[in-house]
């Protein structure tokens, strides 16, 4: 989905658990860039 200020920047979040780890993914287009953001929650 898009984020709400900019229609063109594409925006997804994923809370998988890995490992037993609860963990936050986030995966951002822009301008034709993957951008990819991991946290551990």
């Amino acid at each position: 989905m898009t984020i709400y200020h900019d229609h063109t920047v594409w925006q997804d979040v994923y809370r998988p658990t890995i490992k037993g780890i609860s963990c936050y993914i986030k995966v951002t287009v822009l301008d034709d860039v993957l951008i990819v953001s991991f946290k551990e929650k």
